[in-house]
């Protein structure tokens, strides 16, 4: 699962209890609100996105809607990306694993090719579904979890994408 209320919604099922996805959002993003900024931290170095930005448009595909993903990192990415899409953002657009997300960026940017950077399976399979290269990192799940989805190269950390790179 992409989306972490999603996931919590079918844990809480796998356990016999039923609330309305609703419900979870609500309370679950207050309580992300209040722990994510003492417990989230970034897994690259603000530097290598920098030097990569200046020789390839960066953008952000995210499952967090735009009140989740603001007050967390809005101020330290929002300069290094071209555009940042966040859930719901894009009406009447599916999130991943769609490729809609991707697909309705590479016609906002006029984008024919790319590579998408990403740790989830949900992830690899809307970057192949939007035929785009795939870079999987393996901050939540291994190497072969990523493979498997479609993962073209997997990385152990963002930090290796200078070598990718070239940088």
């Amino acid at each position: 699962y992409n989306d972490d209320w999603v996931t919590t919604a079918e844990l809480l099922r796998r356990r016999g209890f039923s609330e309305p996805l609703s419900k979870i959002v609500e309370e679950a993003t207050d309580l992300y609100l209040q722990l994510a900024p003492s417990n989230e931290f970034a897994l690259f170095d603000d530097q290598l996105l920098f030097e990569i930005s200046e020789r390839h448009p960066l953008f952000i595909v995210t499952g967090r809607t735009r009140p989740e993903y603001n007050p967390i990192w809005g101020e330290r990415l929002d300069p290094l990306f071209k555009r940042v899409y966040c859930l719901h953002d894009v009406p009447g657009k599916a999130p991943k694993p769609s490729p809609d997300y991707l697909l309705q960026l590479m016609i906002d940017f006029n984008l024919e090719a790319g590579v998408y950077v990403g740790n989830a399976v949900d992830d690899m399979w809307a970057a192949r579904d939007a035929n785009l290269s795939r870079i999987g990192i393996t901050s939540t799940l291994p190497a072969d979890a990523l493979s498997a989805a479609g993962a073209q190269i997997v990385l152990e950390s963002v930090n290796e994408l200078r070598q990718v790179f070239s940088l």
